[in-house]
């Protein structure tokens, strides 16, 4: 599994970001029936019973953030195996009043990400107007919510809604047309979810830990049922831990002044291992490779041009086809035109 930390600059934003990675196979997605009764009205049969809703689909955070004055933007991904005709879902986290929810919920009937005149708002303070929170708190739509369509393959748009309620955020996305996302089996952008920073940035903890209280996707195979299809999310056991410390708030401070290579770390490991290393500023082909303890090449994690930022590889302990190594010490080496250095490791099976 690869996964990439980094750190740009661009326009105006301070951005980290991190590929989920979301492990979603396309198995059957099964739950407990709570259907007491059937669509026609009939008793459900199978209420209370284990059935199948479905092809499975998969939510995850993205472990970073994007920063833009005194707001945050954190992003959930999907994995969608099957089409999902919407999403219902109350977000929870733990940085108390470090980050503000407050802007007055409206409908994006056009999908601009913006409050227009005419659609329709939630007026909180009951001004008449769409009162925009002074930290500009909001849910925007990710690519998987932007390309949908209905049974007719007609280009649709999906409403998006978010409330603050008693400690959460209900973040809804639906359709009235019977719209649906591709349901391509790919990792996609779900939604950015956008906090205030009353604080400031420097405020924020170094982890937050986000997680559903509810988690609905109804899916579109079992349809006209349309039942939940999700197969896994943060819950409150299983948290989505967000790294936020990577962010700098001083731009002579976003860019490492040289190359550094840091010891893996669980070390020793199983089953697998993080490699940290830091790239400067100016454009150099990055290499890093896994050696075994003969000097033969096990694997290449990275072999490309990469922006100036810190970054985190992991490496799950398999060669170049993908095959488990064995128990033993490896070397791992970052290489550039002007840099080389190399550290040992130790995998136990």
């Amino acid at each position: 599994m690869r996964k990439i930390l980094g750190i740009i600059l661009t326009s105006g934003l301070f951005i980290t970001s991190v590929w989920a990675d979301i492990d979603c196979p396309a198995d059957s997605a099964i739950h407990i029936d709570t259907r007491t009764m059937l669509p026609d009205g009939s008793p459900n049969p199978t209420y209370g019973q284990e059935i199948a809703t479905g092809i499975c689909g998969c939510l995850d955070f993205v472990n970073g953030v994007q920063i833009a004055e005194n707001t945050v933007t954190f992003t959930v991904r999907m994995v969608d195996n099957e089409s999902i005709r919407g999403v219902e879902l109350d977000v929870y986290h733990n940085a108390g009043d470090a980050l503000y929810y407050g802007a007055e919920p409206y409908e994006d009937s056009n999908g601009d990400g913006n409050y227009n005149a005419g659609e329709p708002f939630t007026d909180l303070d009951g001004d008449g107007e769409w009162s925009s929170s002074a930290f500009g708190s909001r849910v925007d739509k990710g690519s998987k919510l932007l390309n949908v369509t209905d049974e007719n393959g007609e280009t649709r748009t999906m409403t998006l809604l978010s409330n603050r309620l008693d400690g959460f955020v209900k973040v809804l996305a639906y359709n009235t047309s019977r719209a649906w996302t591709e349901g391509n089996g790919e990792e996609g952008d779900l939604f950015f979810l956008t906090y205030g920073l009353p604080q400031g940035a420097s405020a924020l903890p170094a982890e937050i830990a986000f997680h559903f209280g509810t988690a609905n996707l109804p899916g579109t195979s079992m349809d006209p049922d349309i039942l939940n299809v999700i197969c896994g999310h943060p819950d409150e056991d299983n948290p989505a831990v967000i790294n936020t410390s990577n962010v700098a708030t001083d731009l002579d401070q976003i860019f490492p002044d040289e190359f550094a290579l840091n010891q893996n770390y669980p070390n020793p490991f199983n089953p697998s291992t993080q490699i940290s290393f830091d790239v400067p500023a100016g454009s150099e082909q990055v290499m890093i490779n896994i050696y075994n303890i003969l000097g033969q090449n096990v694997k290449t994690l990275v072999n490309e041009v990469l922006s100036p930022g810190a970054y985190t590889m992991e490496w799950d302990a398999t060669d170049a086809v993908g095959n488990p190594v064995a128990s033993g010490i490896y070397f791992y080496e970052l290489r550039s035109k002007s840099f080389t250095a190399r550290k040992k490791m130790l995998l136990i099976r």
